[in-house]
């Protein structure tokens, strides 16, 4: 007994060293392929051709650098991401390219007199064969003889396992050792046969494709440059990259014609990925996931195609199937950070779900990658959790700063990055950018960092690359100039990206100069470049401009045999922005038939109320106002209340240093029409949105704290109408309750340190939180920095407006305005909020009730 535990303790270390080997040599098989990888982006083929093993099959070809571009494809707008490495020393990479085609790609490395080197490159475009294209400069030889194999090796393991097996006594376990025999013996032949196959490249075959090496390489390069016009050539590997562009361009029918044109085995990745992405553009969910699911059984353990699969079960409602391909990365220890994001917020919707589990993963997330505050903030269903300890530690929203979370162990042996290239990490995620726009993205290579990384915040990491796009804004333009730059995916994707940028940074007119040659077919424009070319023109007082346009768009989407539920909604709701109201309804109405996961009834009625409004309310006109309300109220309400307004007006207008505006409709509802069909669980007392809003159809009087809703509302308007609607959300609400009249709360009187919200955060804190409590904290501080900024400057009301209607943004505008940084100048609020107790109380009071008691009187006794 002690001799069998010796062994097995023996057997048991012996695992863990040969484990703790394979580690090491995955390790730096990675390392060595990811300094290979930058060093083709940065000098071509070169850099492969030299590392090459003695044994590659590469070098038995005379167009080997050829060859290699084709695999790996052009550098130039290329993103490269690391796929998680598993026990082997092949080391995969998802590619995105300039054309917008993306692939795997494979390296096979091996170890060499103390160095890794590179065997073999392949990609699953090619993956049907071996060999799939012969180059004209290739001579072929023998190409119609057999494949010659020896099959002493696979006799020798037949006789040596048939043997083990007829030595066990049971004759279950025999018969069992015999057929794994027999399984393995096949794959050996199989293996065999492969590198016989490799070893003799005189009898290399055109497996796949008629078309030739250089006919291919010139067909990509076309891609590459932007030509999607030219004749896709004959065969596999053109028709998957064809079918992919057309794809891009939302051409379902021609992608279909490419893909019904190949033989697709079931081991063919490609055609499994472009058949799932046809059928869910076509919206044929089920057709989509059968199709996923056989990309997954051809690669199990790819990060991108389980992410890839998860993304459309989740936009189709399928979150079980989601999750468990996500709960499956998760399983085979993936470094990707999207898979414990995405778990997360899966958990937190899932009230039957494990919250310790759902934190876990969170925290998993911001190890690997870290997301800012801002964009965690921007998912309401993390909310909650940001309440939870250890994630309010990790995420620390009282900071004035975002947090820089560096990677915390020792450093290991450093990826060779080419001279000129730059490294950056966050937390555990390493970014390598090279020379025209290549990058390569390393997921929890930190420890391998080059010499000379810079280490940023999650919040500088996430702009790098909008900062990228926005630099180039000038090639843009051109680029931009004929609506042929939009239909080019990685253009058309690159312009997308700016269009968001400057729309988030209210940089109308940039926005409207990128959209102003959008093509006729608008189906082909994103839905984001849509919408901020409707929100442009608006913003610009085109008005009529922007109701054509995005009627245009809405009519096509409806026509589309498989229109997009998402694009639908976004429409419609731009559309009920517009005020058409009829479009609107529509668009959401069939968004509400294609979607059986979401319940658009209520917002389709509160548009069939503001289309009611718009048509059978009576009207009093004032000279700022047209006050809408109800047939059956009385009308010397509506006079009251266009009286107040006209008073506010001018004292608010005069206070911010503005001329009031021209015009501005305002809605008077009942209040049980408000509240069934607006407020719900959120207690709405009024809002604009354009038009004012308020449940004030049936009051008969106008005490203060009735007069403060209408003034919330009409500074929003004012503000709205300073900036051209570019103030952000902070100063927007800080601003219609500092102008409220009478007692206003103190944000400092109410919270301590830890529950300060960083100036930085609360636009997404007021504008995209689920947590209600978060909110009112974000309200509270923005009217109480609101007193603060006053207090430095009494003129600093208009001078922000003037800020924001230039287009700064916030930290723009408080760095200009006051010359110093938004963290110190959130510091030096906080000092004054500390240094002693306030009460905030207006020395301005103006009564609007004193005369309405008699009608009041009457009211009652009705």
């Amino acid at each position: 007994m002690r001799k069998f535990i010796l062994i097995l303790l023996a057997i048991v270390a012996g695992g863990h060293s040969s484990a703790a080997e394979s580690d090491l040599r995955r390790e730096g098989a990675v390392v060595a392929a990811a300094g290979v990888v930058s060093d083709y982006l940065d000098r071509g083929p070169a850099a492969i051709s030299e590392r090459l093993s003695e044994s590659s099959p590469l070098r038995e070809r005379a167009d080997i650098e050829q060859w290699i571009e084709l695999v790996l494809g052009p550098a130039r707008d290329s993103t490269w991401v690391l796929e998680t490495a598993d026990e082997t020393t092949e080391v995969a990479f998802w590619v995105t390219y300039g054309s917008g085609i993306d692939e795997l790609v494979t390296f096979s490395m091996v170890e060499a007199g103390g160095q890794w080197l590179v065997d073999d490159v392949t990609n699953t475009t090619f993956s049907a064969s071996a060999d799939p294209v012969v180059s004209e400069s290739v001579p072929v030889a023998d190409s119609e003889g057999p494949i010659r194999t020896s099959w002493i090796p696979p006799a020798a393991g037949l006789i040596g396992l048939m043997v083990v097996g007829l030595s066990f006594r049971m004759k279950k376990a025999k018969w069992i050792a015999i057929a794994a025999g027999l399984l393995i013996i096949g794959g050996a032949a199989a293996l065999f046969a492969v590198s016989q196959k490799r070893s003799d490249r005189a009898a290399e075959v055109v497996a796949a494709s008629e078309a030739t090496l250089d006919e291919l390489l010139r067909y990509r390069r076309a891609l590459a440059a932007g030509n999607e016009e030219m004749s896709v050539p004959a065969g596999r590997p053109a028709a998957l990259w064809g079918a992919q562009v057309a794809l891009l361009r939302m051409d379902e029918t021609k992608a279909n014609e490419l893909l019904g044109s190949i033989d697709s085995s079931e081991s063919d990745l490609r055609a499994a990925l472009l058949e799932g992405r046809a059928a869910a553009a076509m919206d044929d969910p089920v057709g989509a996931m059968l199709a996923y699911d056989r990309a997954l059984r051809i690669r199990p353990r790819s990060d991108s195609v389980r992410m890839e699969v998860a993304r459309t079960a989740l936009i189709f409602g399928f979150d079980d199937r989601a999750r468990a391909s996500l709960l499956e990365l998760e399983r085979l220890g993936t470094d990707h950070p999207a898979p414990h994001y995405f778990l997360a917020i899966l958990g937190e919707v899932d009230s039957d779900n494990d919250v310790e589990a759902a934190e876990a993963r969170f925290l998993t997330g911001m190890r690997l990658e870290p997301s800012s505050r801002q964009t965690l903030l921007s998912f309401p269903y993390f909310s909650h959790m940001f309440r939870r300890p250890k994630v309010a530690l990790e995420v620390r929203l009282p900071s004035v700063n975002e947090p820089v979370r560096n990677f915390v162990g020792p450093a290991k042996s450093p990826i060779a990055m080419p001279t000129g290239w730059r490294a950056t990490r966050s937390g555990e995620a390493l970014l390598l950018d090279g020379p025209d726009d290549a990058t390569v993205q390393l997921w929890g290579m930190a420890p391998h960092a080059p010499e000379g990384t810079v280490v940023v915040d999650a919040l500088t990491w996430e702009q790098m690359e909008r900062n990228r796009v926005l630099s180039a804004i000038d090639q843009l333009r051109e680029t931009a100039a004929s609506p042929a730059g939009w239909l080019q995916p990685a253009q058309r994707d690159r312009l997308a990206t700016a269009v968001e940028a400057l729309d988030e940074r209210n940089r109308w007119n940039d926005v409207d100069l990128l959209t102003r040659t959008l093509p006729e077919d608008l189906e082909r424009v994103p839905t984001q470049v849509v919408i901020a070319r409707s929100n442009a023109l608006q913003r610009l007082d085109r008005s009529s401009e922007a109701t054509s346009f995005t009627a245009t768009a809405a009519i096509s989407e409806l026509r589309r045999p498989s229109p997009d539920p998402r694009r639908l909604y976004e429409l419609g709701e731009m559309m009920g922005e517009l005020g058409r109201y009829d479009i609107a309804i529509r668009l959401l109405e069939r968004a509400d038939v294609l979607r059986d996961d979401v319940d658009l009834g209520d917002r389709i009625r509160q548009l069939s109320l503001l289309s009611r409004l718009e048509e059978s309310y009576q009207v009093h006109r004032t000279p700022h106002f047209e006050i809408r309300y109800p047939p059956d109220a009385v009308e010397t309400r509506a006079q009251k209340v266009g009286d107040i307004l006209e008073k506010e007006l001018a004292r608010v207008s005069a206070k911010l240093g503005v001329e009031p505006f021209e015009h501005c409709t305002v809605n008077l509802l009942k209040w049980s029409e408000f509240r069934s069909l607006f407020t719900h669980s959120v207690p709405i007392l009024g809002f604009y949105d354009g038009e004012i809003t308020l449940p004030l159809a049936e009051v008969p009087i106008f005490p203060p704290e009735i007069v403060g809703l209408m003034t919330h509302e009409l500074t929003h308007a004012i503000v709205a109408d300073a900036t051209g609607d570019k103030a952000p959300r902070w100063f927007q609400e800080g601003m219609a309750q500092r102008m409220e009249m009478g007692p206003a709360g103190n944000a400092f009187n109410r919270y301590d340190d830890d529950g300060m919200l960083a100036i930085s955060l609360l636009d997404p804190a007021i504008g995209g939180s689920g947590d209600p409590q978060m909110i009112r904290q974000g309200y509270v501080i923005s009217q109480t920095l609101v007193r603060y900024l006053e207090s430095l400057d009494r003129r600093t009301w208009k001078r922000m407006l003037d800020a924001f209607g230039e287009g700064m943004s916030t930290s723009e505008a408080l760095e200009s305005i006051y010359g110093k940084p938004e963290a110190e100048l959130d510091s030096d609020f906080r000092e004054w909020g500390r240094a002693k107790s306030r009460l905030f109380l207006d020395d301005e009071m103006v009564r609007y009730d004193q005369a309405d008691i008699s009608d009041w009187i009457r009211f009652s006794e009705e």
